[in-house]
């Protein structure tokens, strides 16, 4: 990324949760959080304060990814009735249910970046149009 384009990283953004730098920490907070809850394992507070450098960011990604990988690579068929509840909502859903949350919520996201990086003038990945 140009030096010009750091700046916008951190500009609150028209259509999402807030700059990309917060829209990138809030996908890795939510998935992190719903795989945790599946696993009935207890929700990490994370701030994003402490994160709000790509590179730190970057390096909270790949601290969470080994444990997401972990889980995907489980038999997730086992999972699928399983019924989860988590601090932060009152509603109990399947573990089914939350992975095709995580998927859809990932999608969403996807877009939203897609679209404000090519506001900034960058080549998108040719595998997100």
């Amino acid at each position: 990324m140009r030096t010009a384009d750091l700046g916008r990283t951190v500009k609150n953004e028209v259509g999402g949760v807030g700059s990309i730098l917060y829209t990138l920490f809030h996908i890795i907070d939510v998935e992190y959080s719903w795989v945790r809850g599946i696993q009935g394992k207890g929700d990490l507070v994370i701030h994003f304060e402490n994160y709000k450098t790509p590179e730190k960011l970057k390096s909270l990604s790949d601290e969470f990814r080994k444990d997401i990988n972990d889980f995907l690579e489980t038999n997730l068929d086992d999972l699928k009735g399983k019924v989860v509840t988590v601090p932060w909502d009152d509603e109990a859903y399947t573990a089914d249910e939350i992975v095709h949350h995580i998927v859809a919520h990932e999608i969403h996201h996807i877009g939203q970046l897609s679209i404000w990086s090519r506001e900034l003038g960058l080549k998108h990945h040719p595998l997100i149009l």
